[in-house]
């Protein structure tokens, strides 16, 4: 069990949704009343207490952009310390069941090619993990079946 507190680092799951056709990924505009505003990021959110980081991902995709979503794989957690909070980010790879998605908790939503990643502007933390998938997302095993 994950365990969040004030001034520890705070868990959260990141869903790095892929298109049902598995050629791009769902990205989300930060709105303006948050930590980080206009920044592009994965759905996704803080860990409840009890809470898996596979249910989190799960919960958070109906709850920021209105998808169901197939869990495919959890891939490695980055931890990155910002001036005011440390976070540890858990991506998770999942699979849309559908493209209809919607921005219930952000200004905006996309559907993006891989290698438009490296144009947006993500929060510093996100830096690995978008690296990661601009270079070996295309490639991954856990996609060999959908493209």
């Amino acid at each position: 069990m994950l365990r969040r507190e004030v001034g520890m680092t705070i868990d959260i799951a990141l869903c790095i949704i892929l298109h049902p056709e598995g050629r791009q990924i769902l990205v989300a505009r930060r709105p303006d009343n948050v930590h980080l505003p206009g920044f592009w990021e994965f759905p996704g959110g803080k860990v409840e207490p009890g809470e898996t980081i596979v249910d989190c991902c799960i919960r958070e995709a109906r709850e920021e952009v209105a998808l169901e979503v197939t869990v495919l794989r959890e891939l490695p957690s980055v931890v990155h310390a910002y001036p005011d909070r440390t976070v540890r980010l858990h991506p998770v790879l999942c699979q849309a069941t559908s493209t209809d998605a919607r921005p219930l908790a952000s200004s905006e939503v996309r559907w993006v090619e891989f290698g438009e990643l490296a144009g947006l502007r993500f929060p510093e933390g996100n830096r690995e993990i978008v690296e990661g998938l601009v270079k070996k997302m295309p490639a991954h095993p856990a996609l060999e079946n959908l493209l």
